[in-house]
C-alpha cells in the first residue's frame, strides 16, 4: 500500500503496530549487527529485519520499501514500543509495586 504522504504512513504504521498488539503472536530476536532485529510472526515464520537508526529505521518488508521515503512501518513502531516496555520493566526496583504485578498495576 503506497502512502501519500509521511502523516498517511505513519498512520498506517502505527494502527498496524496496535494490531500487532493485539493479536500477539510475534516475537523478536537480536540481530548479529548492533540495533539490526528479526521480527517472527511465529504463526507462519515470516520473518522481516528491522534496523533501528536514532530517528527513523529501516525494514525490508514489502510497506516499508514502497514507503521508505517515510521511514514508517508496523515493525519497526512495533519493535520501539517492545524494547521500551522491556527497559521499563528492568528499571523496577524489587520494593515497586509495579515489579510485584509484572510491571503493571
Amino acid at each position: 500500500m503506497k502512502a501519500t504522504n509521511k502523516t498517511e504512513a505513519q498512520r498506517i504504521a502505527y494502527f498496524g503496530m496496535k494490531k500487532m498488539e493485539k493479536e500477539g503472536g510475534y516475537a523478536f530476536t537480536e540481530g548479529t549487527v548492533s540495533n539490526w532485529f528479526n521480527v517472527v510472526k511465529e504463526q507462519d515464520g515470516t520473518t522481516y529485519g528491522v534496523l533501528l537508526l536514532e530517528k527513523r529505521g529501516v525494514c525490508n518488508c514489502p510497506f516499508w520499501e514502497e514507503n521508505s521515503e517515510f521511514g514508517a512501518c508496523k515493525h519497526i513502531y512495533w519493535i520501539r514500543e517492545e524494547l521500551a516496555k522491556e527497559a521499563d520493566f528492568q528499571s523496577l526496583t524489587e520494593t515497586d509495586p509495579r515489579w510485584l504485578h509484572g510491571g503493571g498495576i
